[in-house]
């Protein structure tokens, strides 16, 4: 605007912009603006409104330069700080190298991101910490995933299923997994695979699982994927049963550390047991599970022992390994155990050991132990007859989805007195169609099916007792 004219002011011709100095354009703005005062005496108004209103003198004044620091130094000043967080960490330093990773993270250094996450969500996950914590760690890995590190990501769908974070939020949590599979990163196909064979807030698709599964055993050899994906080759979810296949992912994941791998493959020798090798296989295998605590080789274990050895041999490594299972809350070991004490095979006691046995086993959640102690309270065997107590028992293993408890149920139900309340046809048909919903194969329940309908057509007939299983 140099050299350019503007308006007067009522002082005359206006000079060039480039020559006044800073105090004579001060003079003239403030003339602008605030007219002279009219003499004390006569103090009337200045100006109308519209008068007083003036539009600003048109001087140009660039923008304040960004705050910001350009691109390249953030990236560059971000990642010096994450070297120096390491370096703090190789000090013995973990506070400091927080602080770096914090600090670096403000930068956009994805990786300083994603460790300020872990930090935050540990100090989060201990007791009496702040609720704040949890959104911070939450927030952290959500800028990691936004800056592509894909562990960020995996990171924040992990915290949005985990139930101690709120309530899940599987179909948040699903595209996330899905897009660090997408990009390479086999966990997210595993836990893609997991929400989709679930089927819980989101749709199930077995066979859509089944492949992310295989995916993520055969790119990355990782022991739940391979594990899982047995198992769906043996049961024919999502693919096709195929006990080669099976047996294949099986081992794939015993190699890759999974002891549940191990047990499962340990079951396929198992059933091949005129091989004496793949007998010894078996129980090799399941020996190893149960010395690093995987209780479910502990109880197979033991009841390997009972199936296969002679009579005369030494039971001491399968009571060893049951009782190991039991204290553990496996509750099909202490029934094994019970059923042991009851047969004088290496547990003493006899028949009140077994019940004890029972007991435990049908209180660890295990419905067949149930059912066979109210098989023993219906029987009056080294107890006192109760039918009551026998369909609490069996009405506890029913429950369990126990379908052998439903079925004692109903037998036990039609043995009470007249006028019981808990007595009749209708109420122990009842306890039979439960049994039958719950595995509509199962032997007892096919043997007083036949005896309920029997019954039906002549009421008065005796009903005999189950055998013990």
């Amino acid at each position: 605007m140099a050299g350019q004219r503007v308006a007067t002011i009522g002082m005359g011709a206006a000079p060039c912009w480039h020559s006044l100095t800073l105090a004579t354009l001060f003079m003239l703005v403030w003339s602008a603006l605030v007219p002279e005062s009219a003499p004390a005496q006569d103090r009337t108004p200045v100006a109308t409104t519209s008068e007083a209103r003036r539009d600003p003198l048109p001087v140009d004044i660039p923008p304040p330069p960004p705050l910001s620091v350009p691109a390249p130094i953030n990236r560059a000043h971000g990642q010096e700080l994450y070297q120096q967080a390491h370096d703090a960490l190789a000090g013995g330093a973990p506070d400091l190298a927080n602080r770096l990773f914090e600090e670096a993270c403000r930068f956009d250094e994805a990786r300083s991101c994603f460790n300020t996450g872990l930090d935050l969500e540990t100090r989060a996950t201990k007791p009496g910490a702040a609720v704040q914590l949890r959104a911070a760690a939450l927030r952290a890995y959500q800028t990691a995933c936004a800056l592509r590190f894909e562990r960020g990501c995996m990171a924040t769908g992990l915290l949005l299923i985990d139930p101690r974070w709120g309530t899940p939020d599987p179909a948040r949590a699903l595209p996330l997994f899905e897009a660090a599979c997408r990009r390479g990163e086999p966990e997210g196909c595993e836990e893609q695979a997991d929400l989709l064979y679930q089927g819980e807030g989101v749709a199930q698709d077995l066979a859509r699982a089944a492949t992310l599964y295989r995916q993520a055993c055969d790119a990355a050899n990782r022991p739940n994927s391979c594990f899982n994906m047995g198992l769906m080759a043996e049961r024919g979810r999502g693919v096709a049963r195929d006990g080669d296949t099976a047996l294949r992912y099986y081992r794939l994941a015993c190699r890759a550390g999974s002891l549940a791998g191990c047990h499962n493959l340990a079951v396929f020798y198992a059933e091949a047991s005129k091989v004496p090798d793949r007998l010894t296989l078996a129980r090799n295998l399941l020996r190893q599970g149960c010395n690093r605590n995987y209780l479910t080789s502990c109880t197979s274990l033991g009841q390997l022992i009972r199936e296969f050895d002679k009579p005369t041999d030494n039971y001491a490594e399968a009571v060893a390994a049951l009782t190991k299972a039991c204290d553990g809350k496996d509750g099909s070991a202490c029934r094994a155990l019970g059923q042991m004490a009851h047969d004088r095979i290496g547990v003493p006691g006899g028949n009140q050991a077994a019940n004890r046995f029972y007991a435990r086993s049908c209180s660890s959640g295990f419905g067949d132990g149930c059912y066979n102690l109210g098989l023993a309270y219906w029987s009056g065997y080294r107890v006192r007859a109760n039918a009551e107590t026998a369909i609490a028992w069996y009405g506890e293993g029913c429950r369990l989805r126990s379908a052998s408890s439903c079925a004692g149920a109903y037998l036990a139900t039609l043995n009470l007195p007249k006028g019981h309340p808990l007595a009749g046809q209708d109420m122990a048909g009842r306890w039979l169609a439960l049994g039958a919903a719950i595995d509509p194969d199962n032997s007892l329940v096919k043997t007083v099916h036949d005896a309920f309908e029997s019954r039906k057509a002549e009421p008065g007939q005796p009903v005999g007792q189950p055998d013990r299983r």
